[in-house]
């Protein structure tokens, strides 16, 4: 099963993070003059209920309008140079977010060189290597859950995870016990910005930034255990934290372990955003464990936390927990169905009037889900 689970890592991350991803599944290379087109995609469709408050764009009567899927073309030029695009939808069912998200979007679209051994460049639209699952936020079959952990992933406003600008990509040491992955990047993206109470997200406003960033990644002897830390530095303008026409610093750091066994799968996150006045902290532990060949046990954890030293906003508290337990079936390693039940509480739900001062709320959510990958 984690050979199967590897193998189809390799053929998607193949299609669009280059050299390393691509050495997991292995092709014969192309010659210079032949070119070749190949199409790959994926479909998460699902149905959500809450018991309670709306979380998520998830409401109390349920909905069928939750799903995220992708269509990924890939032009091979020569052996050495690539072009890929990928479009995409991403349904959050009652969630005010989707008043200011397009029907289809742009996933990326990049220019890719192959250097040398390991090493590969990217220019473009291009998903950055942040973490274990930003790379595959949305790939269902990939994923023990219907998504990575919100509060370390993110849905809704401040969120991003892709770049106008380059990366750089780097294997060092592969034939050592010890192998690192390395990668580089910098560019500029923009986000919406939105009030707390996202009822009123219709309205928001477009930040913009520029930075640069990183990612190494440890890989140990011990097959399947690898060790990570990344983080970024940029500048936003248009930013709601600032008067017009100032610009304020971020910086973003994760630190990442992500042990891939042949019976369970261990994962946990701890990252940190900073800006003048605003941090904001989160972390998740994900614990899976594959009782059979297609079923598999999956149980999260995750917490996030702000602390606010503003002229007119002082806070020090936490914004939310989520607890998660769910069941995954493989039909076969393309086809997933998963069933997961969330135990919730904190100051994120979409409900008029809740801001991140109000008094915490709870609420439990069902996610029933199919996922497909080609």
């Amino acid at each position: 099963m984690k050979l199967i689970r590897r193998e189809l890592l390799g053929l998607f991350l193949g299609l669009t993070a280059g050299t390393r991803a691509a050495a997991e599944a292995p092709a014969a290379p192309p010659a210079e003059n032949e070119r070749k087109l190949e199409v790959h995609g994926f479909l998460s469709q699902a149905f959500a209920i809450s018991d309670g408050y709306q979380v998520l764009g998830i409401p109390s009567e349920g909905t069928f309008d939750y799903r995220t899927a992708a269509l990924q073309l890939r032009a091979t030029l020569t052996a050495k140079d690539s072009i890929v695009i990928q479009v995409g939808q991403a349904r959050l069912g009652e969630s005010p977010i989707m008043a200011v998200r397009n029907e289809i979007d742009l996933d990326w679209i990049f220019y890719e060189r192959q250097l040398g051994a390991g090493t590969s460049v990217r220019v473009g639209r291009i998903k950055i290597p942040f973490g274990i699952y930003n790379e595959i936020r949305f790939v269902g079959p990939l994923l023990p859950f219907f998504r990575p952990a919100d509060a370390f992933y993110g849905e809704g406003s401040y969120v991003f995870s892709s770049i106008n600008g380059a990366a750089l990509s780097k294997s060092l040491f592969a034939r050592h016990r010890f192998s690192v992955d390395a990668d580089l990047y910098a560019g500029e993206w923009s986000f919406v910005q939105g009030d707390p109470e996202l009822q009123q997200i219709a309205g928001a406003t477009r930040a913009r930034a520029r930075g640069l960033g990183g990612q190494l990644w440890l890989n140990t002897p011990l097959d399947g255990l690898r060790f990570g830390v990344g983080g970024d530095r940029s500048t936003w303008s248009n930013s709601v934290e600032a008067p017009p026409g100032v610009k304020v610093r971020h910086k973003r750091w994760v630190a990442s372990v992500d042990g891939n066994f042949e019976r369970f799968r261990l994962s946990a996150e701890l990252g940190e955003h900073t800006s003048p006045g605003v941090l904001f902290a989160s972390s998740y532990v994900l614990v899976s464990g594959h009782v059979t060949d297609k079923l598999s046990v999956n149980l999260q954890a995750s917490r996030s936390h702000v602390k606010l030293d503003l002229v007119l906003a002082q806070l020090d508290d936490e914004i939310g927990r989520d607890y998660a337990a769910g069941l995954s079936y493989a039909f076969r390693p393309d086809l997933v169905a998963k069933v997961e039940n969330h135990w919730t509480r904190g100051r994120n739900f979409e409900e008029p009037g809740v801001t991140i001062f109000s008094p915490a709320l709870s609420a439990d959510y069902v996610i029933l889900s199919l996922s497909a990958l080609f």
